[in-house]
């Protein structure tokens, strides 16, 4: 990495009591903070010292913090999580599967699957609900370009992963 990944301001934390959420997104327009997410963002400075990649991440943590609980970080998303690779850029949405249909819908920084993701198939990391390295391939295969899922897949082989998605246990 090339520094270290900050952490967000949360506007719902309150630990900026100077800075109400007009304040930040006043800030956001003037360029001294970046918006990551609905009430969520970081200093300009540091966020151009880091990769695409590490942009990526800090966008997904930020998303996943301010959204309600039971979303799971699938697709490029958990591909960036799990350091699996991608063919071409980073993309500038959070993809996130929420299960069945529930009335929820894609917006400017968000892509929702209405997919149902089995519990075995998702891992925690870092207080994240992430669908597993099998599953973010599976996903891969079927929503990606051909030489992204092939990427995905070589180095998911390394991660020594099971490439059968578990087909039983409750599903989210």
């Amino acid at each position: 990495m090339s520094q270290p990944i900050p952490d967000p301001i949360y506007v719902r934390d309150g630990e900026h009591l100077d800075a109400s959420p007009q304040t930040h997104a006043r800030r956001a327009v003037a360029g001294s903070e970046t918006r990551l997410a609905r009430g969520a963002y970081v200093p300009t400075e540091p966020w151009f010292e880091l990769n695409a990649r590490e942009r990526y991440l800090l966008t997904i943590r930020a998303t996943a913090s301010t959204r309600r609980k039971g979303m799971v970080v699938s697709h490029w998303s958990a591909a960036a999580v799990h350091g699996l690779p991608i063919i071409g850029s980073w993309p500038t949405k959070v993809h996130l599967s929420i299960g069945h249909v529930s009335g929820g819908r894609s917006r400017r920084d968000v892509v929702k699957h209405a997919l149902v993701v089995n519990d075995s198939d998702i891992v925690e990391i870092d207080g994240m609900l992430v669908t597993s390295v099998a599953r973010t391939v599976l996903d891969l295969a079927v929503y990606a370009d051909r030489l992204t899922a092939v990427a995905a897949e070589d180095a998911g082989s390394a991660h020594g992963s099971v490439w059968a998605c578990a087909s039983d246990g409750a599903s989210r």
